[in-house]
């Protein structure tokens, strides 16, 4: 008799658990596989860091506002399908794919999860960065691996802190004891890195030593001032890659009234380093070019701390 009682549990106990949905389980018996990925990604916020040098606690980081759209990679972990550069635009409460279709889903086992600014058709989690002109389209940044899961992220939003993946530069042309014109045709810059590969879901560079190379050659006309104590600036800003340039320091050569003059700002007083934003003033002589500081700057364009730096 007893025998039969137990039948008669375990049967009933079946009949009951064959009738509930997937979400009417008990927590416990769930479905945890990624079969079940029914959540939608959860991004309420996506934020570019401050200047890296800023004292700690000074300066928040820029959350992303209107008309922005960042790149997000979900990646095979725990049997999920990858799901590559799906576009999200910025929305209040929070951030929302381009095309309802390509919905990032979670489900309850855990996946990772990257991203970047701003979003770029065509990109992979290895993106190329040049060294070049200044612009807010190339100005990457990024948000390493994150691990989430639907559970968690249905009550709890990501957020991307993002960091930028290149260094930034703006050079100053001052007139000391220089006789000529000083007319300024072109600024060539080596031993940096012309280029590499960044990896996102890491944060890892594929090279971080400079090159003998020419990393910037640009051809511009500027006569700097003959103002005392004044200076001119170049009228380029630079994103350059991340690295420690190669034999003693960044070298730099002027071309100024048709004939060329080169210094080298040493490492110790310069290297591109990724989130620093910093403008190098350089001193025409009589017979010489020297670059006579690096002041440290904001990335938007305002000055930081006043953060004075001569060099020898």
């Amino acid at each position: 008799m007893k025998q039969k009682t137990n039948r008669f549990t375990c049967l009933l106990a079946v009949i009951l658990l064959a009738g509930c949905s997937g979400s009417e389980l008990p927590e416990g018996l769930q479905p945890a596989g990624p079969s079940e990925a029914d959540i939608p990604l959860n991004v309420t916020v996506a934020s570019l860091e401050a200047e890296v040098e800023s004292a700690p606690g000074t300066r928040a980081a820029t959350n992303l506002g209107s008309g922005t759209s960042i790149g997000i990679f979900r990646d095979n972990t725990n049997g999920y399908t990858a799901a590559g550069n799906i576009r999200y635009n910025y929305g209040s409460p929070k951030w929302a794919p381009q095309t309802a279709s390509e919905t990032i889903y979670l489900g309850l086992l855990p996946v990772n999860v990257c991203a970047y600014h701003p979003w770029s058709s065509g990109k992979t989690t290895a993106i190329a960065l040049t060294s070049g002109v200044y612009a807010t389209t190339n100005d990457l940044s990024y948000a390493t691996n994150l691990s989430v899961d639907g559970r968690t992220n249905k009550t709890t939003a990501l957020t991307f802190a993002m960091k930028r993946a290149y260094a930034r530069v703006a050079f100053k042309l001052k007139r000391d004891n220089y006789p000529g014109t000083c007319t300024v045709s072109n600024l060539t810059v080596k031993n940096l890195l012309p280029s590499t590969t960044l990896t996102i879901t890491s944060g890892t560079y594929a090279a971080t030593t400079g090159t003998t190379a020419a990393t910037l050659n640009r051809t511009r006309t500027v006569v700097v001032t003959a103002t005392a104590g004044a200076s001119t600036d170049w009228g380029e800003e630079y994103l350059l890659v991340p690295c420690t340039p190669a034999g003693t320091g960044m070298e730099i050569t002027l071309t100024v009234d048709g004939k060329t003059m080169t210094t080298t700002v040493p490492t110790a007083s310069y290297k591109p380093v990724a989130g620093e934003y910093k403008t190098i003033t350089l001193t025409l002589k009589g017979t010489d070019l020297k670059a006579s500081s690096v002041t440290t700057e904001d990335w938007t364009n305002q000055n930081l701390s006043g953060e004075y730096i001569p060099l020898p």
